[in-house]
């Protein structure tokens, strides 16, 4: 794979990813309109702003002590640590007018079946809104259709953190990149035989697992969380009615992605219906706009929705659709928000 930095410096290498831009730390001013100070600017006492040098962009706010990370400082980490391990930096993305910047690292990639190709990437993520630092992650691509999901990795492989402070020498910095990097290898490695697994193995129907996955995702409604009268049987039955209502209504969006002729090679198969799951996610998910529906799908409510069906299909593979469905009603971390899968 071609690294964004072949061939390239540092230098042309951001101001080829629309990097080229640093984090401006300015004191936050008040404009008083009453009193003895009005018209007056006033410092607000410790304080910043955060702004994108390039454009005068709001980022964030920071106190006095707080000092920004640039771009070009992450980069020069990464360039590093990936010569270290001997992986390539593949990409990088911009998120909501630079808060977040992410870069990808090419770490791992197998078949799922045959011409079913699943690359692998860790991802270095850089705060510039003064709430976080450096956060790491990792992501698997399923080419054919661009799907998405994320990779659980051992923190004890990796360091025992998820995350690298800016105050931190860049020596410490590379030694913790270093050793996350080759946990998510690893964790590749080992994830491979449980995609070509559920790629392998004949699915139940697709109402069935859906259905499934959808009580791990929004909880039924109970009798106990209703009062035993005539009014609180009358609430229990609407909204049981509500949720049978949204569940068809979601589980038809992923039988219609499920349709997509990209999944005529699965069809069939648990890894068929997961990625139906995350071709919705990815591609035809309710958002605002694009950015916003990657967003999800990277960080947010979509990426949570995928975890629990690669979870639940991994699941219904070791105990089979039975136990599976048990498994759903049981132990899942639910939540009643519907319209947050749409």
């Amino acid at each position: 794979m071609q690294g964004i930095l072949n061939n390239v410096t540092r230098d042309q290498a951001l101001s080829q990813l629309g990097l080229d831009w640093t984090v401006v730390k300015a004191p936050v001013k008040a404009y008083p309109k009453a009193g003895p100070l009005d018209g007056a600017e006033v410092a607000v006492p410790g304080l910043y702003a955060l702004l994108r040098s390039d454009d005068g962009t709001p980022l964030g706010s920071c106190g006095e002590r707080y000092t920004p990370y640039s771009n070009g400082q992450m980069l020069e980490l990464l360039e590093k640590a990936t010569k270290i391990v001997n992986v390539p930096l593949a990409a990088a993305t911009c998120w909501r007018g630079g808060r977040q910047v992410s870069f990808t690292i090419a770490t791992h990639e197998f078949e799922a079946v045959k011409g079913d190709e699943v690359k692998q990437f860790a991802i270095a993520n850089l705060d510039h809104t003064g709430a976080g630092g450096i956060t790491f992650g990792a992501t698997n691509v399923r080419p054919v259709c661009w799907n998405t999901w994320r990779m659980a990795v051992t923190e004890a492989r990796a360091g025992g953190r998820n995350s690298a402070r800016h105050t931190v020498t860049v020596d410490a910095q590379v030694e913790a990149l270093v050793k996350r990097l080759v946990a998510v290898r690893e964790a590749g490695i080992r994830l491979a035989p449980v995609v070509q697994g559920l790629a392998q193995t004949k699915a139940p129907s697709s109402e069935v697992f859906f259905r499934g996955l959808f009580g791990l995702l929004v909880e039924q409604p109970k009798e106990a969380q209703f009062s035993p009268d005539a009014d609180g049987l009358k609430k229990l039955d609407e909204a049981r009615e509500r949720f049978e209502y949204a569940r068809k209504r979601q589980t038809a969006k992923w039988e219609e992605a499920l349709a997509d002729k990209r999944q005529d090679g699965v069809r069939g198969t648990l890894w068929g219906l997961f990625n139906a799951v995350t071709q919705y996610v990815d591609h035809a998910s309710r958002a605002s706009s694009e950015a916003d529906r990657a967003y999800s799908a990277t960080f947010g409510r979509g990426a949570d929705v995928k975890d629990a069906a690669f979870k639940f299909a991994v699941t219904t593979m070791q105990v089979g659709p039975r136990n599976a469905q048990a498994f759903a009603g049981l132990t899942a971390e639910r939540s009643a928000d519907t319209d947050s899968l749409s």
